[in-house]
């Protein structure tokens, strides 16, 4: 049995200086800047009762993350210690991303350009700023991404030489990544269609069992079993079909650009394009493992700048201030993109050995441009300023006056609010609790403004027709209106359609779980 040759020290000395860089990178102004609200519901979801915690949670993610991180909350709650998780996490990512290239770029190969190739893909992961940013954030997804790589590389090894032990780590890094998020669904099959389609692509290897896909098949048994009796068990089957953040993003995007398409179409246009997607890679796994010509193409010079596009395209996905619904669910493909571009490249032997040092030039340079686009994005990328917000309505807001903030961003705002004044919720299915405040008492608005929801700007009627704008603070992302009451009728403006459908938002303090027509469970 061939076994995994041993790396020349100069790569292990190369692989551990950028390991630590990765980590001092994602470390850089780690707690300078205010919780964001997904955040702020990471903290709130980890203070709640084991028991609702892990079978009533009213979220669209596992609590494998919020259990994680209630540990963590145990030695502190900083802003710096909540993000530290993720941003260890996502530097050992580096040293995975390595492991799993020189796993899938054959041994047969030339070894010196082998690992030259791991290293670049590892030093492209940790500097780049897709990856970068979700290491800087306490959300799962930084954890979710190296507990797929784990689990993927345990996967691999296992095909390789089924062993208990490759088994027995598979297992415990599966188990962990379905229960923090599931994109870890989307590694797990992209794995199996890969096994599927023939990967190694060569001719059966000696000494292999027979029954080894009988035995896989009943690893993945033992993997999902207990995710999905945990799945039909819990509220995930009511949260996950009433969430529609996908939907809504997709619908306000397209009225900007003059299509015509509102929530309840763009629904069943993710799920089709979803299902196209699903069956599309069963096709293509089906030709890969029929047709073995067609391999040829995947070792081919233009498969290898389609997939270095690709991987740098996802990568400087962090750069962007916007598109936060897309990025959380690409950051995970990062890694394997890297190491696929790695494999095609090096695979293509007379084009690489002909071309090597211009590779190599082009790995560089993509190398300083990821680090620098990072190291901006880190220094200067914008973030809502709950702290601030916090700090600014302490000093304007009187004892007497009622204070009420969205329900979106009720979390962060709790996290931040050290006053003795109380303040309340605004759900957005209930924003007629406004018009009970009593006429001689100052009415207090605070929320996120974006072009999906804005609470100042849906109002009930009687309320915005009964009030002024008595006082109104601004930051990024964020408004705060004080109303007083008045005698004299007030115009009331018409909300866009678009922050009409942002009111169906589902609220991350809601205990319920349930959607419309359907009893709580």
């Amino acid at each position: 049995m061939k076994t995994q040759s041993k790396p020349p020290n100069l790569f292990i000395y190369l692989l551990i200086l950028l390991t630590l860089g990765a980590f001092l990178l994602r470390l850089l102004a780690l707690g300078s800047k205010s919780l964001v609200p997904d955040e702020g519901s990471s903290y709130f979801f980890s203070q709640l009762p084991l028991q609702r915690l892990i079978w009533q949670l009213c979220d669209p993610h596992p609590p494998g993350y919020y259990l994680m991180l209630r540990a963590v909350t145990t030695l502190g709650t900083s802003e710096w210690w909540l993000r530290f998780p993720s941003a260890l996490l996502g530097a050992l990512a580096v040293p995975l991303t390595w492991t799993l290239a020189r796993e899938v770029i054959p041994a047969s190969l030339d070894s010196r350009w082998r690992e030259w190739a791991a290293i670049a893909t590892a030093a492209l992961i940790a500097v780049a700023p897709l990856h970068v940013w979700y290491s800087q954030e306490a959300r799962p997804y930084a954890l979710l991404t190296t507990l797929a790589l784990g689990m993927v590389l345990a996967g691999l090894r296992w095909w390789k030489h089924p062993r208990l032990v490759s088994a027995f780590i598979y297992l415990i890094l599966g188990w962990s990544a379905l229960f923090v998020e599931y994109g870890a669904l989307v590694i797990w099959g992209g794995l199996n269609l890969i096994l599927a389609s023939g990967w190694p692509w060569r001719e059966q290897e000696k000494n292999q069992p027979h029954n080894r896909g009988l035995r896989w098949a009943l690893l993945q048994a033992a993997l999902l079993l207990p995710f999905v009796g945990w799945w039909l068990i819990s509220p995930q089957r009511q949260v996950l079909r009433r969430f529609s953040y996908q939907a809504d993003f997709l619908a306000v995007r397209a009225q900007a650009l003059g299509v015509s398409l509102t929530p309840e179409l763009a629904r069943p246009l993710l799920s089709f394009t979803l299902l196209a997607a699903i069956c599309l890679a069963f096709v293509l796994a089906f030709i890969l493992a029929r047709y073995p010509r067609s391999r040829d193409g995947l070792r081919s010079l233009p498969a290898g700048v389609i997939l270095l596009v690709l991987f740098a395209g996802l990568a400087i996905l962090g750069v962007l201030p916007a598109l936060f619904t897309i990025k959380r669910h690409l950051v995970i493909l990062l890694p394997f993109a890297a190491v696929a571009a790695a494999w095609v490249i090096v695979r293509d032997r007379p084009s690489f050995s002909q071309h090597r040092n211009r590779w190599g030039i082009l790995a560089t340079g993509l190398f300083a441009i990821l680090l620098t686009l990072s190291l901006m994005t880190i220094l200067t990328a914008p973030k809502p300023p709950w702290n601030q917000v916090a700090a600014a309505l302490a000093r304007e807001t009187r004892p007497d006056d009622s204070l009420w903030v969205d329900e979106l961003d009720a979390p962060v705002f709790n996290y931040y609010w050290q006053q003795a004044l109380s303040w309340h919720p605004l759900f957005a299915n209930n924003l007629e609790a406004l018009n009970q405040i009593p006429a001689g008492q100052r009415a207090w608005v605070v929320g996120t403004v974006s072009p999906y929801r804005d609470l100042n700007a849906t109002l009930p009627a009687e309320f915005a027709a009964s009030r002024k704008i008595a006082a109104e603070l601004q930051w990024p992302g964020i408004a705060g209106r004080a109303y007083d009451h008045t005698t004299t009728r007030q115009p009331v403006s018409e909300p866009t359609q678009a922050h009409r459908w942002g009111l169906s938002l589902p609220s991350p303090i809601d205990t319920s779980c349930t959607i419309e027509g359907e009893q709580a469970p």
